[in-house]
């Protein structure tokens, strides 16, 4: 089973692979990244205690995914009615990269799965300037939950 989580970046600090990987590691040694073959792309399978429990993604404007995602989510909120839909889409407008991760559980309850991440999402917020999609949630800041949107990509 897996499910996503998308922080969407919009200060000029970009964050690498590299960044991620050393937070995680200062947090707990159980943290542990296997990074793709390929040199050019910003993907990693993510273990903790020799478990896969998901795998992190890095994306920029020039990456076609990034720009399909960012299209989704502003279909997502539509036209805009209120103040928070004027900031969320505001924030997307000005974002520059997004980390995407895919939580993965097998037997585990997903909830423990699900808070293995906890450490980079506060990280991303206490550190860069962004919004977290959760698919079918919606859209969070550092103080929790902004803009609830029961949608999927």
């Amino acid at each position: 089973m897996g499910y996503f989580m998308r922080f969407v970046g919009n200060d000029v600090r970009i964050v690498h692979m590299d960044d991620i990987e050393t937070m995680l590691s200062e947090v707990d040694t159980g943290y542990s990244l296997r990074r793709s073959e390929f040199a050019f792309e910003q993907i990693a399978d993510v273990f903790y205690d020799g478990a896969a429990i998901g795998y992190v993604e890095i994306n920029e404007t020039a990456d076609e995914i990034f720009e399909d995602d960012l299209s989704a989510f502003r279909d997502m909120i539509g036209e805009p009615k209120t103040d928070v839909e004027r900031n969320v889409l505001e924030m997307l407008d000005k974002a520059n990269y997004m980390i995407a991760v895919e939580a993965l559980w097998e037997g585990a309850e997903s909830e423990n799965t699900l808070a293995k991440f906890d450490p980079l999402w506060a990280w991303l917020f206490e550190t860069h300037s962004g919004i977290l999609q959760a698919d079918n949630e919606g859209f969070y800041d550092a103080k929790g939950l902004i803009l609830e949107r029961k949608f999927m990509l």
